[in-house]
């Protein structure tokens, strides 16, 4: 079971990348579908406090990374526990390893189409075998 802890006010998940790339896979092995999973960094610790909208969806969100040395830093200090960093891009390309171990397909969705062509470039090559099913830049 992921701990949640509160961060000045701001939720974020005790975990470390294995542990994520395992929640995700197992509520996919589920049926559960629509999970969002946000990384916490200190910027989107101001944002939250700051927007009911953007705390209401970390409220209800799968997986609320501790990104930023910040954020580890102080969940070191407040909550006394000693939690890896889980950056999104790590956890995006642990996740293409392991939907390619097991035959499962990506969607690829968000940023300028340049990058969002590239990225998806840049996982073919790094993982020939993963099945991205569509790619969709975040400007359409």
């Amino acid at each position: 079971m992921i701990r949640r802890v509160a961060l000045f006010g701001v939720p974020v998940d005790i975990l470390d990348i294995t542990t994520a790339v395992t929640a995700t896979f197992r509520a996919l092995d589920d049926g559960e579908t629509g999970r969002v999973i946000i990384a916490i960094n200190p910027e989107k610790v101001e944002l939250v406090r700051q927007d009911p909208a953007l705390a209401s969806l970390c409220a209800e969100a799968h997986l609320l990374l501790p990104d930023g040395i910040g954020v580890t830093t102080a969940l070191r200090w407040l909550n006394q526990t000693n939690t890896p960093r889980v950056t999104g891009i790590d956890l995006m390309v642990a996740l293409c390893a392991e939907a390619e171990r097991r035959q499962r397909s990506v969607f690829l969705y968000g940023a300028t189409e340049e990058r969002n062509r590239a990225a998806t470039a840049t996982l073919q090559q790094q993982f020939p075998a993963l099945q991205i099913a569509a790619r969709l830049n975040g400007f359409a």
